[in-house]
C-alpha cells in the first residue's frame, strides 16, 4: 500500500511540474549540454548554446590525456565550453601529493593550451546572452572536489567525509552549479546505496541554482528536476531520493509516513498554484552526466540537454 502511495506521490509532483511549465509565461531558453567522465575517449556531442564537462576528462590523469580532451572540447561549435576537473585527472590539482616530476607534470608548470575553454576550479564565470530577444546573464560557479575515494596520489581534489566541505562555498546568485561529486540522494546511487555528498546537499538545498551539473557515479546518469520550497525544506532528501528513481521517497518518507506524504504533496501543489497566479515556479534541474559504463571500460550514456 505504502509502496503505491510513494509511486503516486512522484507521479503527481512531476505532473505538476509539467503543467507549471507549460502555464509559465516563455522566456528565452539557453540550451545546455552536459557530459561528464569521458577518461580520455569522445563521442557525438549534440549542438547547444553552452557545453558543460563535469569532470574526469581522462582517464590516468596524464597532462597529454587532458590536453587532448580539452583540444576536442575547444573543437567543438559551442559558444561556450565550461569544465572542470575530477578525481581521476590528477595533473590539474596542485595539492596531489605522489606524483613524479614527469614531462607530464613539468608540462603543467609551463601551462595547458585552453583555446577558448573555460577552467573552473573553485571560481566562477558569468556568461552573457543577447541574442535570444533579450540580454541575459548566467552566473557559473564550479568545483572539482569529491569525497574522499582513494589514497592520496591516486585520486584529485579530495575532502574527507566527514568534512563540510561545501557549507557556505557556493556564491549568492549562481545559476549554474558544476561538480564532479553528485548530492547525496540525488542521482548517486552504486549498487544499492547512495553515494552522493549530503554537505553538498545542504548547500545546493540553501543555494537553489537552477542547474546542477555532476558526474563522478557512472551508474546513476540521468535527469531530475525537483521544487524548491521552503515547505519541503526538511524533506528535501525524502524529495530528491524519490525523484532519484521515481519510486520511493527514502527513510524519511517511511518514518513520517503520511506527514512526509502530504508535505510533499501540498508542497508541490503550492509551488503550481504560485506559478499559475505570478508565472513562476521555482525548480531545480539536476542532472548526472557520467558518459562512462558502471565498469569505466567503454562510454554507455549519450550527453544529456536540458533548457533553462
Amino acid at each position: 500500500m505504502w509502496r503505491l502511495l510513494r509511486t503516486a506521490a512522484v507521479f503527481v509532483q512531476q505532473a505538476l511540474l509539467r503543467l507549471a511549465k507549460r502555464r509559465r509565461t516563455q522566456k528565452p531558453r539557453i540550451r545546455i549540454v552536459c557530459l561528464s567522465d569521458t577518461h580520455s575517449q569522445t563521442l557525438a556531442i549534440p549542438d547547444g548554446d553552452i557545453l558543460i564537462h563535469a569532470g574526469d576528462l581522462s582517464r590516468s590523469g596524464h597532462a597529454d590525456e587532458i590536453q587532448q580532451a580539452i583540444s576536442w572540447l575547444s573543437s567543438q561549435p559551442h559558444r561556450y565550453k565550461i569544465v572542470i576537473a575530477g578525481n581521476a585527472d590528477l595533473c590539474l590539482d596542485g595539492g596531489a601529493t605522489g606524483m613524479s616530476r614527469t614531462d607530464d607534470a613539468m608540462r603543467i608548470d609551463r601551462g595547458l593550451d585552453w583555446g577558448d575553454v573555460r577552467y573552473l576550479e573553485r571560481s566562477t564565470t558569468t556568461l552573457a546572452f543577447e541574442d535570444h530577444g533579450a540580454r541575459r546573464i548566467l552566473t557559473i560557479y564550479g568545483d572539482p572536489s569529491v569525497p574522499r575515494c582513494g589514497p592520496d596520489g591516486q585520486e584529485a581534489f579530495q575532502y574527507d567525509t566527514d568534512q563540510d566541505y561545501w557549507r557556505d562555498s557556493i556564491p549568492p546568485g549562481t545559476d549554474v552549479l558544476i561538480t564532479h561529486t553528485p548530492p547525496k540522494h540525488i542521482l548517486d546511487e552504486w549498487d544499492g546505496a547512495s553515494e552522493g555528498c549530503a554537505s553538498l546537499l545542504r548547500e545546493v538545498q540553501r543555494t537553489r541554482p537552477l542547474l546542477h551539473v555532476f558526474g563522478h557515479i557512472h551508474p546513476a546518469a540521468g535527469i531530475r528536476r525537483v521544487i524548491w520550497d521552503h515547505t519541503l525544506a526538511d524533506s528535501l532528501p525524502m524529495l530528491s531520493s524519490a525523484l532519484t528513481e521515481g519510486k520511493n521517497l527514502s527513510v524519511q518518507a517511511e518514518t513520517h509516513g503520511w506527514v512526509a506524504l502530504m508535505r510533499f504533496l501540498v508542497g508541490s501543489a503550492y509551488q503550481v498554484a504560485c506559478s499559475w497566479l505570478v508565472g513562476g515556479v521555482e525548480s531545480g534541474i539536476f542532472v548526472n552526466a557520467a558518459c562512462m559504463s558502471p565498469d569505466g571500460m567503454h562510454l554507455k550514456n549519450p550527453p544529456h540537454v536540458v533548457y533553462i
